[in-house]
């Protein structure tokens, strides 16, 4: 631990034993040091990922042409694992991200769907310039803008939304942030090293995103997550529908397309259900303050 942190943890501590509320006080401390906690992990798996990638820079070549050497009949196991990969492409597409960002902030989370959008925006403020400055070229020589991977750092960037409140989606975030940062690979799109350094740039992403949404998340409703994911889909299908092609986004739903919109279906039933409710109970109310003083007597009667 930090000097600075460790300060931090001893102010806290005194100001706890000096306050005649301590049970409070004690409660409150303890929901800052797992804070504290989970920002310390982040740092350190940050740390972790950049070490990595430098680690394999002199291997990108060896892993490159490895991968392109591979034929699929050769070796079927690498062709279902690439497959397997391609199952969570979309999770790394801006586009996604955002449709994504708006069902949940639709279902309720308001503060991850802002967060959400935050951090990516951020992945791209801090992707896009590495990738100009350094203009790496490609491991199928397309172009110069491989490192660092930015589709693995969308992904890490929304999974570290989603995870830091969520202990249990950890693994499912995991997975899927390896996956897409794996498949990135297997198609030659980017080294080793681009995908681990994506990771890292998706964290440091994620947690500032998370730091910007709880100024914003107060000033948005329920129902403008709502048009917002409506105008989207229907926007991105009419422009498939002029391009004649099929984005990244088009994909994604043809895969979890009937997940998607069953669960969009469920919260519209949910809330129709809640509003119903609370026309019933605004009808009682007004029923009450209405009665007459001869059937109240006689109610009491």
């Amino acid at each position: 631990m930090s000097g600075f942190t460790a300060l931090q943890v001893i102010k806290q501590c005194g100001g706890i034993m000096d306050s005649r509320k301590t049970g409070a006080k004690v409660s409150v401390s303890a929901a800052q040091l797992v804070s504290m906690m989970k920002k310390r992990r982040s740092f350190i798996l940050t740390l972790f990922l950049i070490f990595s990638a430098l680690a394999f820079l002199p291997l990108d070549r060896a892993v490159s042409d490895l991968v392109r050497n591979l034929k699929p009949e050769a070796s079927p196991i690498i062709t279902e694992f690439k497959d397997f990969t391609s199952f969570f492409r979309g999770f790394g597409k801006g586009d996604v991200i955002i449709m994504l960002a708006f069902l949940l902030g639709f279902c309720g989370y308001k503060q991850r769907a802002i967060a959400v959008i935050c951090a990516l925006l951020i992945t791209g403020m801090l992707v896009w310039p590495l990738k100009v400055s350094i203009a790496r070229e490609r491991p199928r020589g397309n172009s110069h803008v491989s490192f660092p991977s930015g589709d693995t750092a969308s992904a890490a960037s929304f999974a570290e939304v989603l995870a830091s409140g969520a202990p249990l989606l950890v693994p499912v975030a995991a997975v899927t942030v390896a996956s897409v940062g794996a498949g990135r690979v297997l198609v030659l799109a980017h080294y080793s090293s681009d995908v681990l350094a994506g990771m890292a740039v998706g964290i440091i992403a994620g947690i500032i995103g998370l730091r910007l949404s709880r100024r914003y998340a107060a000033r948005f409703q329920d129902w403008h997550f709502f048009v917002l994911f409506v105008l989207f889909v229907i926007g991105d299908a009419a422009y498939c529908a002029a391009t004649h092609s099929q984005s990244e986004l088009s994909r994604f739903l043809e895969i979890y397309g009937v997940v998607i919109f069953s669960t969009v279906a469920m919260r519209i039933l949910l809330l129709f259900a809640r509003y119903r409710n609370s026309l019933g109970r605004n009808g009682v109310e007004y029923a009450n303050q209405t009665q007459s003083p001869l059937s109240a007597a006689l109610d009491a009667e």
